[in-house]
């Protein structure tokens, strides 16, 4: 199972300490063989080869440094993915630290996406 050391830190550094101890607790287990398992292994048909895709990069996130989520987006592009980016400076959890500009993104892309 994976543990995340400071997993407050890690999740919500954005948000105050009392809000942070509350989402950590609502933090279960995770098994470690879906972070390590090879790529290919038991997927097929990934929706975002066939579906507009979207990610919001966060700037101050501690879990994927901002680096790595502009390349796994790039990635995903690279290989035929359809991908709308955009930046916030929110942590890992932007739909908790920064909802208004997470509900105002999907509106946005809702929009696109119904032309």
């Amino acid at each position: 199972m994976l543990h995340v050391k400071d997993a407050d830190l890690v999740f919500y550094n954005d948000l105050s300490a009392d809000v942070r101890q509350q989402w950590v607790e609502q933090l279960i287990l995770h098994p470690i063989d879906a972070q390590v398992t090879p790529g290919k292994a038991n997927v097929e048909n990934e929706a975002w080869r066939d579906i507009d895709s979207a990610y919001l990069l966060c700037e101050q996130d501690m879990a994927i440094p901002l680096g790595h989520q502009q390349m796994m987006a790039e990635r995903a592009r690279n290989q035929g993915a359809s991908m709308m980016i955009k930046t916030c400076s929110a942590g890992h959890s932007p739909f908790l630290s920064m909802p208004d500009t997470v509900v105002e993104w999907v509106e946005e892309l809702a929009e696109v996406g119904g032309k």
